[in-house]
């Protein structure tokens, strides 16, 4: 392992077998700073590949397809059947026009 002072830059090389997994202070031997060097971490095996996710038993129907979606009968259609259907706002209660009712009261 190539160790760099971190006072004077000067460049040594240390066995390996020297610089434990927790790092070991090492001396300068041009400067004589004491400084930490880290020791090299474990590398961990890589993660197994997940497996393959199986195929499925249901083929969908693509509505964007060319030709357009099929229409479905309204007896194929469960939610139909069950009283569930397109929702549809029931029409508001005729109210009369504010500004009709101040046209025609005001002077012409």
């Amino acid at each position: 392992m190539i160790v760099i002072c971190t006072k004077c830059a000067a460049r040594f090389r240390v066995a390996d077998e020297r610089i434990g997994p927790r790092g070991a202070k090492v001396r300068c031997s041009r400067c004589q700073t004491v400084f930490h060097v880290a020791g090299e971490l474990p590398v961990a095996p890589a993660a197994p590949a997940p497996p393959p996710r199986p195929a499925l038993d249901v083929e969908l129907e693509n509505p964007f397809a060319a030709g357009g979606a099929k229409a479905r009968a309204p007896e194929d259609d469960p939610f139909a059947a069950a009283g569930f259907g397109p929702h549809v706002p029931p029409p508001l209660p005729a109210r009369p026009d504010p500004f009709v009712a101040a046209a025609a009261a005001a002077p012409p």
